[in-house]
């Protein structure tokens, strides 16, 4: 009976492995992201940026087909979170998120801060627990977000957009913003806005400024395993 077992493992173990690649075959990929310039970003009205030409790459390298959505981050966060086989660009790697997320790999490292009218006077080495003496205005479910969470502070007005930030900021219905450093300035000049009065006031120490690309937890392993191991791949071909 044992025999029987290997020669029917045998003939068709083949079968098996060629129809598990015709499943993955199947399997289109949910890539998705915020507006966040110059990683990924409108223009003519197709989706670009040095973080999308990254993932195009990676899902070709895998031989997956995807789709591509740009839509607030508060949505794609929790879409990611929730749906099989979908990817976020771009998210921090937090201490709250670690488990949360399948981590494909880093896209970017940058640093956060507070951004502010340049006549406003912030004290750069202020305790955290001090931003609540501002109004603050923050992305809903960005890595700063969840961080002063976490530490117990919630006095911050939460907004959907880089756009809806500089805008309030501008109109002084708040005293600060919080961004990313350099993409924050840089998205308030391709938006066309009075930029020059804006300044970074204030550093965070944390969150990570390791910026990751990530999956949805519940997607197949193999799939996850694949789309690494394609990432690894192009990220060594362009060396």
């Amino acid at each position: 009976m044992k025999n029987v077992f290997i020669i029917f493992a045998l003939i068709f173990s083949p079968f098996l492995i060629a129809n598990e690649k015709d499943k993955n075959k199947e399997v289109t990929i949910q890539v998705l992201m915020e507006e966040l310039y110059p990683l990924h970003y409108m223009k003519n009205g197709d989706i670009v940026g040095s973080s999308i030409e990254l993932i195009k790459k990676t899902l070709d390298q895998a031989g997956f087909k995807y789709t591509l959505q740009m839509q607030p981050w508060a949505r794609v966060y929790n879409t990611t979170l929730y749906k099989k086989n979908t990817l976020l660009l771009s998210i921090a790697r937090i201490k709250k998120r670690e488990p949360l997320f399948a981590w494909i790999g880093l896209s970017t490292k940058r640093n956060y801060f507070l951004f502010g009218l340049s006549g406003i006077k912030v004290d750069p080495n202020m305790p955290l627990e001090d931003i609540e003496k501002y109004r603050v205005a923050i992305i809903r479910q960005a890595a700063i977000h969840q961080y002063l969470v976490s530490k117990g502070l919630h006095n911050q007005q939460l907004i959907s957009s880089y756009r809806q930030a500089i805008k309030m900021l501008l109109n002084k219905r708040v005293d600060l913003v919080s961004g990313i450093g350099g993409m924050f300035i840089e998205n308030c000049y391709r938006l066309k806005l009075d930029c020059d009065q804006i300044k970074p006031v204030y550093q965070f120490k944390e969150p990570s400024s390791s910026i990751f690309i990530a999956m949805n937890k519940s997607t197949d392993k193999k799939i996850i395993t694949r789309i690494k191991t394609a990432y690894q791949k192009v990220l060594a071909d362009n060396k």
